[in-house]
């Protein structure tokens, strides 16, 4: 089913290419906007998830970007450290914000974990990709 997807997503990367700027505007627009306007209140009690699954979500859209399109320039360590760079530049635009965001420590720190688990699911996709390129001979095509 893996490879099946891989290979839809070959043929269709400009579509990955849409998911990682909708992603990537909707990350934003959670941590940055006011966060009484974004979400209803119960919802922040559940913040540092949130942190985990919107950083995990972005950094395994791109990186999957990466994969399929630009299968040479994928790198698990840059991925991880953009995702985490990515983390620490919203804590510091949200520290300069005027809506009464704060930075937080626990906030990186949960886009960290986000940044890593989506490695983990990234590296098994790649070696699944390996294999199967093993298989067919084929170096490029899925």
């Amino acid at each position: 089913m893996i490879n099946n997807i891989n290979r839809y997503f070959s043929k269709h990367t400009s579509l990955l290419m849409l998911s990682v700027i909708i992603v990537t505007i909707l990350t934003l627009a959670l941590t940055l906007l006011p966060a009484d306007r974004v979400l209803p209140n119960q919802v922040w009690a559940f913040d540092k998830l949130g942190h985990v699954c919107i950083f995990g979500g972005w950094t395994f859209v791109l990186g999957y970007y990466v994969l399929i399109s630009k299968p040479e320039h994928f790198k698990l360590f840059g991925l991880f450290l953009s995702g985490v760079f990515f983390g620490g530049l919203i804590e510091i635009l949200q520290y300069m914000s005027p809506y009464q965001r704060k930075a937080d420590i626990f906030d990186l720190t949960a886009d960290s974990i986000g940044c890593f688990l989506a490695i983990i699911v990234l590296h098994k996709i790649a070696e699944k990709k390996h294999q199967n390129n093993k298989k067919t001979g084929s170096s490029l095509e899925m």
